[in-house]
C-alpha cells in the first residue's frame, strides 16, 4: 500500500469514525452479495470492507470505486464522497431491488363462470 492509499484511507476512516474498516490488498474479504458488482483483482489496488458496506476498492494513483450500482457523482461530489455513505447506498440499491421482487397473487377469473354460449343468456327485446 502506498502513501496516497493510505491518506484516502485515512480520509475515510476519519470521515466515518464509527465504523471498523478492514484493509486487505490482496482481494475483498468478504464474499460480495448477488446485488453487488464483482470488483476485478488488480496488481497494487488495496479493498476496504466494513459491515454493512460494499466493497470499497482504491487505485495505486489514489482514486476510489464503490462496488454499487450506481452513485452521484459531479456537481462536487466525488466517487471517495460515496465511499463514505456507501452503506446508505447500499440499503437503497437492496431496497429498491426488493421492491422490483413481485410476488404471484391468485387473481379469480373473472370469466370462469360465464357460459360457452354468451348470446343464449342475453335478454331478447326482439318485437314481432
Amino acid at each position: 500500500m502506498n502513501q496516497v492509499q493510505t491518506n484516502t484511507i485515512n480520509g475515510l476512516k476519519a470521515a466515518r469514525a464509527n465504523v471498523t474498516f478492514t484493509i486487505a490488498e490482496n482481494g475483498p474479504m468478504k464474499a460480495n452479495c448477488s446485488n453487488v458488482r464483482e470488483p476485478k483483482l488488480q496488481t497494487g489496488t488495496v479493498y476496504v470492507d466494513a459491515p454493512s458496506f460494499p466493497t470499497i476498492t482504491i487505485g495505486p494513483k489514489g482514486g476510489v470505486v464503490v462496488w454499487v450500482r450506481s452513485y452521484p457523482e459531479g456537481n462536487g461530489k466525488t466517487a471517495f464522497d460515496a465511499a463514505v455513505v456507501a452503506d446508505v447506498l447500499l440499503a437503497k440499491q437492496t431496497a429498491r431491488d426488493n421492491g422490483k421482487k413481485t410476488v404471484a397473487i391468485a387473481v379469480p377469473d373473472p370469466f370462469a363462470n360465464v357460459p360457452a354460449d354468451v348470446n343464449s343468456t342475453k335478454p331478447t327485446n326482439a318485437k314481432k
